[in-house]
């Protein structure tokens, strides 16, 4: 009986063997993605440039070694960028690895399209165009605030804030928000004692990358996201919780061109799934030709105002 059961089980797991050996297919290499390293373009222009700056990389490819993960910045290829009538060439900077040139050589206009072409020793050739959109300025920044409390006192207040503009009708839009805050941090320290300072700059932004498009609602006035800045109360050397005082802010509406939104969009998207093997794979959207990347541009107003 026990040789019939031992038999019996041989059987079973040659058959679970040969039913997972079937599961296994051969891809036609012609099909996998190419190991192959391409030209990687980041550049983003604005009439509010005083310099402008390519960054030129090599990718790195997911199939491959991958002995570096930081991109490798590329010195020896020709940058130009121009206006139709002029071009301006873009030599490379060693001191921080873009390809830069004053902005007072070609300066950037509202409505004006340009054209950036990198060309490597090699003759591959890159090429990719951006129209700059008009200013949207913001008209209003509504602010409250409430105080955090917990079982030790008093924790701090939390600022909250939301802007509105109004869209420019007529035209598919695209927008960016971001913002800073500055305040002074005053502490003693040393014998003798003597007061110090510390001017400090964080930044905050408004969800989801701070990208809006004006979809369904062309020429009506918008509101972003309710954003939540926190600052804690913060004790110095035994003494009560202080608050930093004044709290300023400055928040940056950026009217984007197409290219930035889709760039910046899908990369967004790529970096919320964070390597989720469940998660439907994000193609990043570039706009360069013969390569990867993105040029873009945006026209940029700023809303400053206090906190306290």
């Amino acid at each position: 009986m026990k040789r019939l059961f031992s038999l019996f089980t041989s059987l079973i797991s040659m058959a679970l063997l040969t039913a997972c050996d079937s599961l296994v297919k051969e891809v036609d290499p012609s099909r996998t993605p190419s190991t192959e390293s391409q030209f990687v373009v980041n550049a983003y222009i604005s009439p509010q440039d005083t310099v402008l700056a390519v960054l030129v990389t090599r990718s790195r490819p997911v199939f491959g070694p991958s002995a570096n993960i930081d991109p490798q910045t590329v010195s020896n290829v020709a940058v130009t960028l121009s206006d139709g009538s002029r071009s301006v060439p873009l030599p490379f900077s060693e001191k921080d690895g873009f390809h830069r040139a004053d902005a007072r050589l070609l300066p950037i206009g509202a409505g004006q399209t340009y054209t950036l072409t990198v060309t490597a020793p090699g003759g591959e050739r890159l090429t990719a165009r951006t129209t700059v959109p008009q200013p949207v300025p913001l008209e209003e920044v509504k602010l409250d605030s409430t105080e955090n409390t917990n079982r030790f006192g008093p924790g701090g207040y939390s600022f909250f804030l939301q802007a509105f503009w109004r869209d420019a009708p007529g035209v598919k839009n695209y927008y960016r928000l971001a913002g800073n805050l500055f305040y002074t941090q005053r502490y003693t320290t040393g014998q003798p004692p003597r007061e110090q300072s510390v001017n400090n700059v964080t930044s905050f932004g408004f969800g989801n990358g701070g990208l809006v498009t004006d979809e369904n609602r062309d020429g009506t006035r918008i509101s972003s996201r309710r954003q939540q800045i926190y600052l804690p109360s913060m004790s110095v050397n035994g003494q009560p919780p202080t608050f930093p005082s004044p709290v300023s802010y400055i928040i940056y509406l950026l009217n984007v061109d197409e290219n930035y939104y889709r760039y910046h969009e899908s990369a967004e998207r790529q970096d919320n799934v964070n390597d989720n093997p469940f998660a439907e794979p994000v193609l990043v959207q570039g706009n360069i030709e013969g390569g990867l990347g993105c040029f873009g541009s945006y026209n940029r107003t700023n809303f400053s105002g206090r906190l306290r």
